[in-house]
């Protein structure tokens, strides 16, 4: 079993690699709500996400901006 401490961008992205690889994988992060924090996501961040099959959530926030990043990107 692999933990992974922490349940950001970076934590969530190495705990579905892990998984994706058949690693049986726990996440721990502190209890309570996550901060409110915006965050900002790069082409290329739009292209990592995507090859760790969490495409599809990007059409739930900005479909057009979505379509318009995949056709530059290649995702």
């Amino acid at each position: 079993m692999i933990i992974v401490v922490g349940a950001g961008v970076a934590g969530l992205a190495a705990a579905r690699r892990l998984s994706m690889q058949g690693q049986e994988v726990t996440l721990v992060a502190p209890p309570g709500p996550p901060p409110s924090l915006g965050e900002t996501l790069s082409e290329r961040g739009v292209v990592v996400l995507t090859r760790l099959g969490f495409g599809g959530l990007f059409f739930l926030a900005s479909p057009t901006l979505v379509l318009g990043l995949a056709r530059r990107t290649g995702a």
